[in-house]
């Protein structure tokens, strides 16, 4: 077994130099570790956090260690296992990912190094943070109190990118939370592609191709409920979530039924109002807070006239 060893330099603390508190050490190692529970989730399900269940294998493989404690500024010496040794099979490709996995060779603190890099650029895609995993980096930050402290993380055996927190990634946070689209009811229409029954993962193509990845939440008919809706068109209701350049991420599925007439009109004014508020948001024409379709809509289908909703969404 093989580790990955970091260090951490922490400079404008109120301790002395080699010095922190166990007060503030506690509450830095245990942000640290939100934003790798949080980000490796993102990667692997879809999702940085929120309602339901955490993975099993997810605590273990999001964990580091405190292994010295180094003079100048103060220096965390920090290790960590590569994911070979504690998640091998959880990070295997299958046709459920949404987000690029990370290697076997990286640990956890490799995933928190590419969440913040991702947070710190001008227009980032959204691959490695979500509002949850902007939230554990907004947690890192005030776990070093002082807002003229610094932090800069490396890798010292040359293996890993590294970051650096200060005044300037506060503000570029700041900027990413108002302005990352927030996930939202919406109903959608397409063929159903692939069940995984043990996980509640399924698959839709829409109409143009595109694929969207999705789960069954808490409460929902099981999957094994639709295995005579496999290859066929299916209209699946829940709460969408989006990547930070406006891209659909990830479906949590409330309800999904075999598709009626008119589904798909409802959808496609969903996709098209979706379109058109990314193609807005890369001209930097408007902020990113017109509603999306259901969040003007309010009701499902059958809860309100099939004509007052779309009177809603025109």
């Amino acid at each position: 077994m093989t580790k990955k060893h970091y260090e951490l330099h922490l400079r404008g603390l109120s301790s002395a130099d080699g010095e922190i508190t166990s007060t503030d050490l506690i509450r830095l190692m245990k942000a640290l570790g939100n934003v790798s529970k949080g980000a490796l989730s993102l990667m692997t399900t879809g999702k940085g956090g929120g309602q339901g269940s955490r993975p099993r294998w997810l605590d273990e493989a999001a964990e580091f260690s405190l292994v010295g404690l180094g003079r100048g500024s103060t220096v965390l010496n920090l290790e960590a296992k590569r994911f070979r040794d504690t998640a091998k099979q959880a990070l295997q490709p299958t046709m459920f990912q949404v987000s690029p996995l990370p290697s076997l060779d990286d640990t956890p603190l490799d995933v928190v190094s590419r969440a913040i890099r991702e947070v710190q650029t001008e227009e980032p895609n959204g691959d490695y943070f979500d509002q949850h995993v902007l939230r554990s980096i907004t947690g890192l930050l005030r776990s070093l109190r002082d807002e003229n402290s610094t932090c800069e993380f490396l890798s010292t055996d040359g293996e890993g990118e590294g970051f650096e927190l200060n005044e300037e990634t506060r503000t570029k946070m700041k900027r990413h939370e108002l302005s990352l689209p927030k996930p939202a009811a919406i109903i959608l229409t397409g063929k159903l592609d692939e069940i995984a029954h043990s996980k509640h993962l399924f698959i839709l193509i829409q109409e143009n191709g595109s694929r969207i990845s999705g789960s069954l939440i808490a409460n929902s008919p099981r999957l094994e409920a639709l295995r005579e809706l496999w290859g066929e068109r299916a209209t699946v209701q829940g709460v969408l979530h989006f990547k930070a350049d406006g891209t659909p991420r990830h479906i949590d599925a409330e309800r999904i039924v075999a598709q009626a007439a008119g589904d798909i009109v409802l959808s496609q004014a969903s996709l098209d109002l979706g379109a058109s508020r990314t193609q807005e948001r890369e001209a930097h024409r408007v902020p990113r807070t017109i509603a999306r379709p259901m969040d003007l809509v309010g009701t499902w289908p059958g809860e309100e006239p099939i004509e007052d909703l779309m009177a809603d969404l025109n």
